[in-house]
């Protein structure tokens, strides 16, 4: 029986023996720390105490302009916690609304992924608190495939004693979409005799060294075109087999929509044919400090290699796949919060970008511990954000597609933001009112010592397609007063909602138009500071 050990257990084992000072090679999986093969009880509830869902794949009704069906619209929750002793990162997976609807029994199994993902990041902190030093612990979650067939993640854990010492683990999990059971490889793999033919050969082509048992732990990736084999003990070593190459695959492994994106995370990464020759090629990363904050990192798609220098975080390694042709994508936050998305050519021998777009995942947040991103998975729906100085400094986004070429491109001006600032009147201000769409229906005045909120706008800072314009618009609603909290002192005040804006139902907006001279905005011929107070800028 091919069943691994499940990967959340499997990572508080790994943190276990880190935090008691065992040296051994993090990477080893539970089941072959234990010995033993099958399943533990304790991983995610069995689909038979689960309702079936409520409906089959590709019954759904079809999404917003461009979605493309057959995919899931999956978010990733990213947890923090600090204290003196270091830092916490954990990851939650949670399907969207309309999914969780559609996939009962798998939203239910990826509710109880993510109660024993916090239960044991939370204990395994505890476990390292006596350590001496800066310590940073981490539980992440790469989306590899999320179709109406199977949800498969890939599972790390790393952890770093002052800030030099990093162990790591990678795990998969596998979960039957309809059912919302997690599934193993022999649930996918009906024959691995001849299965395990298959990965020698290719091992024996890599001049690999390695044994029966190793197969026997190897972690396995099931992906939309294949399955990707990664040996334990051993990060960067990994094969793939394509379903159509050996008929030893369940049904559900085929049926995976023609386009797609898959977050194969950056160390270990995957394999797709990225330059047409007809075999498929490794795809990863490899990373070197450069100074405190700087790094270097190099992305190798085959033969080919870029190099990409940044002072940056967050980084992720994307495969994309669009009207049969394959792409690589690496994005990064940078200096100042920059987003970064970096579009690569995989058949370029000296040029390293075909494009770099001030653009990454669209987070939503939900606290100071802890963030929402919708994952980019349909390139016909990707939310892709950037930042905007429109009346202050705040993150916003819009939808785009890929296109024929490969890069992406923008369906509308209109960006939504996501600003806590509250901005306060000085003085009446005569608007344009629009509704949702953008069209222009009438004026209105805004009065002096009245508050808004900053909602839309044509204005990003950081997209490279911007178009110049001679003026350019923010979006505003009114708020209460009541619900503007004052932080700071009487030397420095800030102004911010209490609660985030909700204008997803709104029908009116107020629109407010400015325009740049000599770096000043310019509303009505006024300068900013004689039109509103609350204004914030980053550099």
């Amino acid at each position: 029986m091919k069943k691994l050990m499940a990967g959340i257990l499997a990572l508080s084992m790994i943190l276990a023996m880190t935090a008691c000072g065992e040296t051994g090679d993090p990477t080893k999986t539970g089941s072959a720390a234990g010995g033993s093969t099958e399943a533990p009880s304790a991983s995610v509830p069995a689909s038979s105490e689960t309702p079936e869902p409520s409906s089959e794949p590709g019954s759904e009704p079809a999404g917003a302009d461009g979605e493309q069906e057959g995919l899931l619209k999956v978010f990733l929750d990213r947890n923090y916690k600090y204290d003196e002793s270091g830092t916490l990162s954990y990851d939650f997976v949670v399907l969207d609304e309309k999914e969780a609807a559609s996939f009962s029994a798998l939203a239910a199994s990826l509710e109880s992924l993510n109660e024993e993902t916090e239960a044991t990041a939370l204990e395994e902190m505890k476990g390292i608190a006596e350590l001496t030093g800066y310590k940073s612990l981490g539980f992440y979650i790469y989306v590899l495939r999320a179709d109406r067939n199977l949800l498969s993640l890939r599972l790390e854990s790393t952890f770093v004693h002052d800030s030099e010492t990093e162990n790591k683990g990678v795990f998969a999990a596998t979960f039957d979409t309809k059912s919302g059971k997690q599934i193993y490889p022999d649930d996918l793999i009906t024959d691995f005799d001849k299965f395990d033919g298959v990965v020698k050969s290719k091992l024996d082509a890599l001049s690999v060294q390695y044994s029966d048992q190793d197969l026997e732990y190897a972690e396995y990736f099931f992906g939309y075109e294949g399955v990707w084999v990664k040996l334990p003990d051993d990060e960067h070593t990994m094969v793939s087999v394509a379903y159509g190459e050996a008929d030893v695959f369940d049904k559900r492994v085929a049926g995976a929509p023609e386009d797609w994106i898959s977050n194969i995370g950056t160390v270990t990464g995957g394999f797709a044919d990225v330059n047409g020759d007809g075999t498929e090629e490794r795809i990863y990363t490899v990373s070197e400090k450069m100074d405190e904050w700087a790094e270097k990192t190099t992305v190798y798609a085959g033969d080919a290699s870029y190099e990409i220098e940044y002072d940056g975080y967050d980084r992720n390694l994307y495969l994309v796949k669009n009207k049969g042709n394959y792409y690589v994508w690496y994005s990064t936050n940078t200096d100042n919060d920059w987003p970064n998305l970096c579009i690569l050519d995989p058949l370029a021998s000296g040029s390293i970008l075909m494009g770099t777009y001030g653009l990454d995942e669209a987070e939503i947040e939900l606290s100071d511990e802890s963030s929402r991103e919708l994952l980019l998975l349909d390139p016909a729906a990707l939310v892709l954000e950037s930042r905007t100085d429109a009346l202050s400094t705040y993150r916003v986004a819009n939808e785009f597609f890929v296109d024929g070429d490969g890069l992406v491109s923008i369906r509308d001006d209109i960006w939504n933001g996501r600003s806590l600032n509250a901005l306060k009147l000085l003085t009446d201000l005569t608007v344009d009112t629009v509704d949702a769409e953008g069209n222009v229906t009438g004026t209105a005045v805004l009065k002096k010592d009245s508050y808004v909120g900053l909602c839309r706008t044509d204005y990003v800072f950081f997209y490279e397609n911007q178009p110049e314009a001679e003026s350019y618009w923010v979006d505003v609603l009114p708020v209460k007063e009541e619900d503007v909290e004052f932080l700071g002192d009487e030397d420095f005040t800030m102004q911010r909602l209490r609660e985030s804006l909700d204008f997803d139902e709104a029908d009116t907006f107020w629109r407010v138009r400015f325009e740049y001279e000599d770096w000043t905005r310019m509303i009505n011929g006024m300068a900013e500071d004689e039109v509103f107070t609350g204004g914030m800028y980053a550099g």
